[in-house]
């Protein structure tokens, strides 16, 4: 291997050469290889796309230039103390913000501007080292420029935040918080819809508690992503499902691969659907819409 293409493999990451090694040197399949590093195939693509990806972009860069910021590049060490941290060492934005070298970054207007000013400067005098940290933004995992300066993802990103969000609330209730749902739902009446509690403070992990169907608690569990299911036994085949996934002792990808789109179609069943994944229903985007109608039709003649 050559100077410059080693120096391009010390830039990638674990995963970036754990996915290259499996598939190249190995001859894994995408399967293969995403049971072994336990992830999801999709993600594993996406990051064997972005190590060929990166390690062709550090190859060339480095086979013409040697380094990032060459003696001819005009950079302040602030800037490229930043530049170094995330595109050579691969560091995390938080740790980069860290480092001392970086200190003026923490202030993100000031990072914005200087980035934003200093981006004029490569665009017309380096071009290639633009267009290059450009093209790193545009296929890292994270992003490190501003908005203003961002490239479209190559990368179509899963939109799995809320339901995750849903399913670490249900299972990471505290003792305390346990007893503050409890207290606050006791001498509910009828009518009720159900509440599954799941907690590794309780004997059997989880319970069931029946609460007044009311706006008013429609709104309470709702605001802290907490389904709740018109009948008795759907939300303990609920509390069962997620309890028997995230106590488990032997959670990988394949597990999770099935507990996922299962989980999605019991919250799509709970009678707070809409609420938990902030979706209006049609009826109140109608009632939204004829009011607007009504009040531009008020306004006109004011």
């Amino acid at each position: 291997m050559e100077l410059f293409q080693q120096k391009a493999w010390d830039c990638l990451n674990l995963n970036e050469k754990t996915a290259l090694q499996l598939t190249l040197s190995l001859d894994k399949s995408m399967m293969e290889s995403a049971v072994i590093m336990n992830i999801y195939p999709y993600k594993f693509s996406e990051i064997l796309s972005r190590a060929k990806k990166f390690f062709f972009m550090y190859t060339n860069y480095f086979e013409l230039y040697g380094d990032i910021f060459y003696p001819d590049v005009l950079v302040s060490e602030e800037v490229k103390a930043f530049f170094e941290d995330l595109v050579l060492k691969r560091y995390t934005l938080q740790r980069t913000l860290l480092d001392a070298r970086c200190i003026n970054f923490t202030d993100i207007s000031y990072k914005k501007i200087t980035l934003e000013e200093y981006f004029k400067y490569l665009k017309v005098n380096v071009p290639h080292l633009y267009e290059f940290l450009l093209e790193f933004d545009r296929w890292n995992s994270f992003r490190i420029l501003p908005k203003s300066l961002q490239k479209p993802s190559p990368f179509k990103r899963r939109q799995n935040k809320i339901f995750k969000k849903i399913s670490t609330n249900i299972v990471s209730l505290t003792e305390l918080s346990y007893n503050l749902i409890i207290q606050s739902f006791k001498g509910n009446v009828p009518p009720y819809v159900y509440l599954p509690l799941i907690s590794p403070y309780l004997d059997a992990h989880y319970t069931i508690i029946p609460i007044t169907n009311s706006p008013t608690n429609l709104t309470w569990v709702s605001n802290n992503k907490l389904p709740i299911f018109k009948n008795k036994d759907e939300a303990i085949e609920f509390a069962n499902f997620v309890m028997e996934y995230n106590f488990s002792k032997t959670k990988n990808s394949y597990l999770a691969r099935k507990y996922w789109p299962t989980f999605k179609q019991f919250i799509n069943k709970s009678v707070n659907v809409y609420e938990l994944l902030g979706i209006k229903d049609f009826k109140s985007i109608a009632e939204e819409i004829t009011l607007k109608k009504q009040l531009g039709k008020f306004n006109k003649y004011q």
